[in-house]
């Protein structure tokens, strides 16, 4: 077909000067229509095209050049831009002259050695069109500017999207996520030495001297030959040595001993060369009941590191939420809220288009239904440009009401960003919206000298049938230092049920505590309670929430949105751990307003060591200290005993008290007090797990004290550290931050020790069945399983698996009869049969260097007790030959394997 241009008009001869004028390119309706129409001429083709016009050029005569010529500019055209794929061109008279595209500059004359001015230019057969053959460049920039250019034309000012985030909508989460890669970062796949993907041997530290005369007999065999090589060894020397003397017996060249390592038969536990043989727990294990250990020497390259982690594990993102339990999961289904956000976008901009208040309504509608999946959370801005848009008329608008109508429409579209981001700044996701950029200034808590004050907003969620069974509702905040009340309790009553709209009911009651922010520990809580009161009738708890007044050295500022709590009031003191299990829309939702026209920070205080005179007590005090610091622990103290040992604390030392009962004694904990704190801190080292663990306890929240006890267990290796994991595990209900001292630390002897990862994984899989930090414990998780790469996450999932197959199988016998439980038994044993299939093997959850391949039924134990009714065997994979000593080590390997169910 011919050019639009050229369909309407008649075709003239143009003079070649005419032609060749630079003609600007029109729009083109149709983006690259223009260049459809252009023939380029292949180089093979060339003399043949000329040789068809006959009185022009004779084949004597001197032919184009061999390249192309650039249209438009008279300059050779790389290669690049040559076509050798056209068909043959027609032969036949020569069509008649036709008119260029006047869009395009016409080609310059061809070279002539005659000096004849430049001939016509030839006609040129029309050829099929294929699009793959333009090789203009010009092509290509055109489609580039004409797509950037719709883009920028298609921009939506109104349009709300949401966005994923995979690791996290909240500062907390994404913050822990940053931290956890950075840890990652440190220990990549290619450090042989913290990622040998094999697990060693447990180590339990005792003093060399008791391992002088003991002794243990050896069974080694070689990775070439299963025959064994018995021999006595004492344990008090190192594994290295053992494998120098082996290398003897064997008549091997000592040279290379230093290549191989030891490694127990009947599990994948390898013993550490540079380790005492003594040290290690399956070898005390062994010499306790006598029998003898048997090993296989291994070369280093030999070596299956199953358990390793890869480049993909390096290089992977750390996105949590992916990993986190579904308790944890944000019940908003994204799909709902983006389904209902697109119907908003498609309402403004068709008001804004036809600029009508037809859908007025419509548009109203939408924005309800995004404020109910989010838990029917509003604010003062958004109701007032609702009700700016209510008062428009649903008919054809005047210039003056849309001018109206765009304000209130730019009210709304503010005010519905700021509400979404409310929601995804307080709750786990793992999607938001876009974030409205505030930059506050940042000032520093210490000349904050306001007292504490904020306002209780709205709550969100109530039950319906609280509004007919209460009159009205009450709730109070207490602000907390550990265990201690700073002031007195602060309680905003009366909140009328009657001003409730559905489930929603504004409170708009301001709270006050008549104490400066920067008299305030930075540790402080606030705990909220709520409460329905009735008719001749005490008030009723129905909720409670707690909310740290400082996180990550900011203190609490904006609207804070709290799922309250329905669970039982713990004891313990509040903490950000128990925080975090309000960061999930369900429940009644209590909204708070704090003040946000300026970021406060603080700034912690250091330690003075010359500010204070440290002396050595004398002997009766030193007596009396001692009597009072036998009770060992805080609770057992009165309060002037604790009062006692704190005015001391300039003589005490660790051979007359203890650092956390001298600690116990400080009754404020406000920012002036903690330079003389730290100092004592600072003046007194850590050398007791027993003392360390106590500062890590509820009874000190202060984020410098703990990481001096951090700092202890940074220090131990870590067979030591295993012993102690179970109360760690613990402390971490009184940790500050997700990606405090002690989170890091554990996740980093993870990363670096096998079994610490997976008895980690275990203590937090127990942990998780605590419902108030079960949120906490479930992000520790993720992130441990994160870091400790796919491999072992792999065996990790298998082990669950099958502990909650054996667990369900366990309740089913402690429900029997016990007359009935082993027939119960054959009957459930189909289910294990089941996961043990095809060949699967799995790790044992006590002991990772351990493979699990069936259960004997026959095997297993029933007890009169209901705690543990059930002690279930299992078989081992047979990783040595059948031989004569193989019943002694299944008798070790049984103690392994032997599990009991509650």
């Amino acid at each position: 077909m011919d050019p639009p241009e050229r369909r309407n008009r008649s075709i003239q001869r143009q003079d070649a000067s005419d032609s060749d004028l630079h003609v600007p390119l029109p729009e083109d309706p149709n983006g690259t229509q223009i260049y459809e129409y252009l023939d380029t001429f292949p180089e093979d083709d060339e003399p043949h095209l000329y040789e068809s016009i006959p009185g022009l050029i004779t084949s004597s005569q001197t032919k184009p050049p061999d390249h192309p010529v650039d249209h438009g500019r008279g300059v050779p055209q790389s290669a690049d831009h040559q076509n050798t794929n056209w068909p043959p061109p027609v032969r036949g008279p020569p069509p008649p002259a036709r008119t260029r595209v006047p869009s395009l500059p016409s080609l310059p004359s061809l070279p002539s050695r005659q000096g004849n001015g430049p001939p016509p230019v030839p006609p040129r057969t029309r050829l099929p069109l294929r699009t793959n053959h333009l090789s203009f460049d010009s092509i290509e920039s055109a489609h580039k500017f004409h797509r950037s250019r719709t883009e920028v034309n298609n921009h939506d000012p109104w349009a709300i999207k949401l966005i994923d985030t995979p690791q996290g909508s909240t500062k907390s989460l994404a913050a822990f996520c940053a931290a956890t890669s950075k840890l990652m970062s440190r220990y990549k796949h290619t450090d042989s030495v913290h990622n040998s993907g094999v697990v060693w041997g447990q180590l339990l530290q005792i003093h060399p001297a008791l391992m002088q005369q003991v002794e243990v007999d050896v069974s080694v065999a070689t990775e070439w030959d299963n025959h064994q090589l018995p021999f006595p060894t004492t344990v008090n020397r190192t594994v290295k040595s053992l494998i120098d003397e082996i290398f003897q017996l064997l008549d091997l060249a000592p040279n290379t001993s230093g290549d191989y390592v030891l490694k127990l038969c009947d599990s994948e536990e390898y013993l550490r060369n540079e380790e005492l043989l003594g040290m290690h727990e399956t070898i005390q294990k062994y010499a306790k009941v006598k029998l003898a250990v048997p090993l296989r020497l291994l070369r280093l390259n030999n070596l299956k590191h199953r358990l390793v982690r890869d480049v993909e594990d390096d290089i992977s993102s750390c996105q949590l939420y992916q990993l986190l339990r579904p308790v944890c999961i944000f019940n908003t289904c994204k799909l709902s809220l983006q389904n209902v956000l697109t119907s908003y976008n498609r309402e403004v901009t068709e008001l804004m288009r036809c600029k009508s208040g037809m859908n007025v309504n419509v548009l109203v509608g939408c924005v309800r239904s995004i404020s109910n999946l989010l838990g029917g959370l509003s604010c003062q801005e958004l109701e007032d440009s609702i009700g700016g848009l209510n008062r428009i008329n649903p008919i054809p608008l005047s210039h003056d009401e849309m001018s109206e109508c765009e304000t209130a429409m730019l009210m709304l579209h503010k005010a519905l960003l700021k509400v979404l981001q409310m929601f995804f700044d307080n709750f786990h996701s793992d999607f938001r919206c876009q974030e409205l950029t505030s930059n506050p200034q940042i000032h520093d808590t210490d000349h904050y000298t306001e007292i504490l004050q904020f306002n209780i907003a709205a709550l969100y969620q109530l039950q319906l049938n609280w509004m007919t069974n209460y009159e009205c509702f009450s709730v109070s905040c207490d602000v907390t230092y550990g265990a201690t009340k700073i002031c007195d309790t602060g309680i905003s009553e009366n909140i009328s049920t009657a001003l409730s709209y559905g489930n929603k009911l504004q409170c708009n009651r301001m709270m006050v505590f008549p104490v400066p922010i920067n008299n305030l520990p930075y540790e402080s809580m606030l705990t909220f309670c709520l409460k329905g009161s009735k008719r001749g009738k005490n008030p009723e708890l129905l909720g409670w929430a707690v909310l740290p007044l400082y996180s990550n050295k900011t203190l609490v500022m904006g609207t804070v949105l709290l799922s309250m709590s329905t669970l039982a009031e713990l004891p313990a003191p509040p903490s950000p751990a128990l925080f975090d299990s309000h960061r999930q829309p369900v429940g009644v939702i209590l909204q708070l307003q704090f003040q946000d026209q300026f970021e406060w920070k603080y700034q912690r205080p250091i330690a003075l060591t010359g500010s204070i005179m440290f002396t050595q007590p004398c002997e009766d005090l030193q007596k009396k200290m001692l009597d009072v610091s036998k009770k060992h622990c805080l609770c057992f103290l009165t309060r002037n005993e604790k009062a006692f040992l704190w005015s001391k604390r300039h003589c005490s030392d660790k051979g007359s008290t203890f650092l956390h009962l001298v600690l116990g004694g400080a009754h404020r904990w406000r920012p002036e007090d903690l330079t003389e704190i730290y100092t004592v801190v600072e003046n007194w080292p850590i050398h007791l797990p027993e003392e360390a663990l106590f500062l890590l306890n509820d009874s000190f929240h202060d984020q410098t004290v703990r990481k001096a006890a951090v700092h202890y267990f940074e220090q131990i290796p870590d067979g030591e550290l295993e012993l102690f994991l179970p109360q760690l595990v613990q402390a971490l209900k009184s940790e500050w931050e997700l990606d405090g001292p002690l989170v890091m630390l554990l996740l980093e002897r993870s990363l670096k020790n096998i079994q610490i990862a997976q008895q980690l994984y275990w203590l937090l899989e127990d942990a998780h069945t605590d419902p108030h930090y079960q949120s906490w414990f479930s992000k520790i998780q993720a992130a441990l399983r994160h870091s400790c790469g796919r491999a072992l996450r792999q065996e990790l999932e298998h082990e669950t698996r099958l502990v909650s197959v054996l667990i369900q199988v366990a309740e089913k016998v402690r429900t029997a009869d016990k007359i009935r439980r082993k027939n119960v038994l054959k009957k459930e044993k189909l289910k294990i049969e089941d996961f043990f299939k095809a060949g699967v093997s799995c790790r044992l959850p006590l002991d990772p260097a351990v493979h699990v391949k069936a259960l004997d039924v026959d095997a297993c134990k029933f007890y009169n007790s209901n705690a543990a009714p059930l002690g279930i065997h299992s078989s081992a994979l047979t990783l040595w030959p059948r031989t004569s000593v193989s019943s002694a080590r299944q008798e070790i390997t049984c103690v392994k394997t032997c599990w009991y169910f509650r």
